[in-house]
């Protein structure tokens, strides 16, 4: 087939396999049989030799290596349990989450699809590969290898794409990233270019009429990029609302004070710390709230406290009595790979409890502990994983200097992984797992599992540039 570029490459499809001479039970790729496809090292290459000399044997039966640690996890847990643990697991918006359920392998596929990949992480992927197989036969001294149709044990491993694993290393020394040669761009291209502007149609005269389709789609975009940098070059200067303000006079007065100041309105809500754009929203979810009605609503009895020890105010009397408040930030990186692009947008919650979340939907995230530490590049060292609380912002009476113009203050709860210390700046969105028993208990939610339970598991394959950062 022929790649993006216009080169030639071998494609190794159940077809390709067929048109090759490949029958079932051999490797498209090396010259194994079946029974040795569980075997931890790499077998001698198929040359275009071996299967001139191998045209008598035309076959094609190729299986999948579909799913079989997903079918290992539920012989062991059993698919009820195993549907009820993922149920109950915060869930990341933006992603699916199975509310229903579903039904070391997962380290050498991340590895594997990296789009840059470097002698260290080539040591790794083959090291993670290796890791599963020094340790395969417990899978089948537990009797979680399984028949799909019979459902008895297996006591070997003829997985053909198990055996395919054993040639990724030794592809990717000689050809570099594999993730070059996927055909995914030219897809998304296909549906973004021809499947989609073809559906608006009236399935006649295609190629006008998806011509016309892409000239409106870029026209709206143009526009709304140009009403967009018009907004920024013309701000609209944000007024904060005094519970005094109620007559026009103050109200003249206010707008002729923003006049007369060239300055922007602080604090902004959009800025740049480190590596991470940290985005809130325009309006506070709570405006002008007394810090200990947000001791309150948040249930947090030290509020007042943490304050004043973050501060160094050994006065019980802070500089400021209200607080704004902000239920959600949106955090977003550089690709892990590639400075030059963006990667996801993530949104950390901090939501107060109320009829859904009893006790509050509160996200994990990872926060700066040490200015010397550079994330992703220094991974977790460094760095701390806590659990986010309220993001505030202090307001200082009417008529005082307010040293915290440009500041916002999070409370948070810091997991013990690295001793208790000041955070600087939230650095990345985190996904935390309960680590449960055997058996999770049937009375967990997904509202309540994080706050009763006391273990948990950092999830680094929620996302690929994080798990590459910490891996």
């Amino acid at each position: 087939m022929s790649d993006p570029v216009g080169n030639l490459q071998y494609c190794f499809t159940p077809l390709a396999c067929m048109l090759t001479c490949v029958c079932g039970n051999t490797s498209p790729i090396t010259t194994v049989m079946y029974k040795e496809f569980g075997d931890p090292y790499c077998h001698p290459p198929c040359t275009a030799t071996l299967t001139l000399s191998q045209l008598t044997s035309i076959q094609c039966d190729p299986q999948e290596f579909w799913d079989h640690n997903i079918c290992w996890c539920i012989q062991a847990l059993g698919s009820a349990e195993l549907d009820f643990q993922f149920s109950i697991i915060l869930p990341i918006t933006g992603f699916p989450h199975f509310s229903n359920g579903i039904m070391k392998l997962k380290q050498f596929w991340y590895f594997s699809q990296a789009p840059t990949i470097t002698s260290i992480m080539h040591d790794k992927i083959k090291c993670a590969l290796q890791e599963f197989h020094d340790h395969k036969h417990a899978i089948i001294e537990g009797g979680l290898h399984c028949g799909q149709q019979t459902n008895a044990i297996l006591e070997h491993w003829h997985i053909p794409k198990l055996e395919l694993m054993q040639s990724v290393a030794p592809s990717i020394k000689h050809i570099s990233s594999l993730l070059q040669w996927s055909a995914d761009t030219t897809e998304h291209a296909h549906i973004k270019v021809i499947k989609d502007p073809a559906s608006a149609t009236n399935n006649h005269n295609y190629e006008s009429q998806i011509c016309r389709y892409l000239d409106h789609l870029e026209k709206c975009q143009c526009f709304d990029t140009a009403v967009s940098l018009h907004k920024f070059a013309h701000p609209v200067p944000q007024q904060t609302i005094e519970s005094g303000l109620h007559n026009d006079s103050d109200a003249e007065s206010t707008q002729e004070d923003i006049a007369d100041n060239p300055n922007p309105t602080l604090p902004f809500l959009t800025f740049i710390a480190g590596l991470t754009a940290i985005h809130l929203n325009s309006s506070p979810s709570l405006c002008h709230i007394p810090i200990n009605h947000v001791a309150q609503i948040f249930n947090l009895p030290d509020l007042h406290g943490a304050l004043s020890d973050y501060l160094n105010h050994k006065d019980v009397h802070l500089p400021f009595k209200d607080l704004h408040v902000w239920f959600q930030v949106c955090l977003q990186q550089k690709s892990y790979h590639d400075p030059s692009s963006v990667s996801l947008t993530f949104s950390v919650h901090t939501h107060p409890p109320n009829n859904k979340w009893n006790h509050g939907c509160y996200d994990a995230a990872i926060l700066n502990v040490d200015q010397e530490a550079e994330w992703s590049l220094s991974s977790l060292w460094g760095h701390a994983v806590i659990h986010v609380h309220p993001i505030m912002h202090p307001v200082s009476p009417r008529g005082t200097v307010n040293p915290f113009t440009n500041c916002f203050l999070m409370y948070v709860q810091q997991f013990n992984i690295v001793p208790q210390a000041n955070g600087s700046v939230v650095e990345s969105y985190a996904h935390i797992v309960p680590h449960f028993d055997h058996t999770a208990d049937n009375w967990l939610t997904t509202s309540n599992s994080i706050h009763f339970l006391q273990s948990f598991f950092l999830n680094k394959y929620f996302d690929k540039d994080f798990f590459y950062a910490i891996s």
